[in-house]
């Protein structure tokens, strides 16, 4: 079977496996990987949003920009929630202070490593980085957004979305159930973590993530290449790539230690942006401090940032975002538990953050300069119902 006889029938079986952060500069390593099977396959550069993974999956399911379904990040500055044992564990030494969080972020409630005055401020709305895309499905179909597997289902496309770490990340068992799943869907949906998780630990520089990558491009390449010999046209993406860390930047000790911290500002710290927002006329001077040693390393987003990258301009989000340049991250922050070796969410424009989409040939075509979230979202619309 080639895949001219299957891009010539509309509509379209279609396998879909999101290998998060996998890079665009790594690309060669899945392409080498397909062809060994018989796919000559193409790829090109996907743009990411500038957000984690919770905004991806907001975007690629909604087929909207962030500045038109309002979603950017999982938490807003709005009235939060007050554990006052946890300013104890502010004080408390980096890791035994983040091993209490852990446990009790595993129990009881998602405060990450934001410190106990910031979550007085801090409400994490109904899409987080963990999410499986069917919960997110439902919290967009809650907000009234038409979803791609709404559209599915209008259209009566039967598919399913399967998560490998669900499965404790084992790939094996993983690919052996999806493969079982091929003759009762037209749609799978598969998303596959571990290339995150590589860049974050490693680098992608370590000799282990480059190896682990080409282990998982034979993977899934094998797997691709079974599911095409049942009718299944496969596209391949990811979501961004990932550049290494050479420098971290520590706020929280001096955040704790400012008496107007929760009392004139608040901030938001994510890995790679810094975001103000200001509780009284005071938050701007008294915050200064702040600005004045982030400055080096990062830039305060404009107005033109904004209609670049999409943006929603709610203030929920902050009054003020300072975006850090590549290579540079915040840690502690108020998500990572293990220091970073590679991030993302860095300037979406930079080489290093571009993600990939593979596919036939003659589905990327009309995408010459490469891919938007939405384009995606489109692409797959157009093959699975024409």
């Amino acid at each position: 079977m080639n895949a001219n006889s299957l891009i010539n029938v509309r509509p379209m079986k279609t396998l879909l496996i999101y290998l998060d952060a996998f890079p665009w500069r790594f690309r060669s390593l899945l392409l080498r990987s397909l062809r060994k099977v018989g796919l000559h396959f193409e790829a090109r550069s996907l743009l990411p949003v500038l957000g984690y993974t919770d905004c991806f999956k907001v975007t690629f399911l909604s087929g909207l920009f962030p500045c038109e379904h309002g979603f950017w990040v999982s938490y807003v500055f709005d009235e939060g929630m007050d554990f006052p044992f946890l300013s104890i564990v502010d004080m408390l030494p980096g890791l035994i202070g983040r091993g209490i969080r852990f446990v009790f972020n595993s129990f009881l409630y998602p405060v990450h490593n934001v410190p106990s005055v910031a979550l007085k401020y801090i409400r994490y709305l109904d899409v987080r980085p963990e999410s499986s895309f069917v919960d997110v499905d439902l919290a967009l179909r809650r907000a009234g957004v038409l979803t791609l597997f709404k559209f599915f289902e209008d259209h009566g496309v039967r598919y399913i979305s399967l998560e490998d770490r669900f499965f404790k990340h084992r790939l094996s068992p993983f690919f052996a159930m999806c493969l079982n799943k091929l003759s009762d869907f037209d749609v799978l949906l598969l998303y596959i973590d571990e290339p995150d998780f590589w860049g974050h630990r490693f680098g992608t520089r370590s000799v282990v993530y480059r190896c682990s990558l080409k282990w998982l491009s034979d993977v899934v390449s094998s797997f691709v290449s079974s599911a095409f010999r049942r009718g299944f046209v496969p596209v391949i993406f990811s979501d961004h790539g990932m550049a290494d860390v050479s420098r971290y930047i520590n706020v929280l000790p001096s955040l704790l230690r400012d008496r107007n911290f929760g009392r004139s500002y608040v901030v938001g710290v994510d890995a790679t942006m810094v975001r103000f927002k200001y509780l009284s006329d005071e938050g701007v001077r008294d915050s200064a401090w702040l600005r004045y040693i982030i400055k080096p390393y990062a830039r305060r987003l404009t107005s033109d940032d904004y209609v670049k990258y999409h943006l929603p301009r709610s203030r929920m989000y902050g009054d003020e975002v300072w975006l850090l340049r590549e290579g540079v991250c915040f840690f502690p922050n108020y998500f990572s538990w293990l220091r970073p070796r590679g991030m993302h969410a860095y300037d979406p424009f930079l080489p290093s953050q571009h993600g990939i989409v593979v596919a036939p040939k003659e589905l990327l075509e009309s995408y010459v300069n490469g891919f938007s979230v939405v384009d995606l979202h489109n692409l797959i619309k157009s093959i699975t119902v024409g």
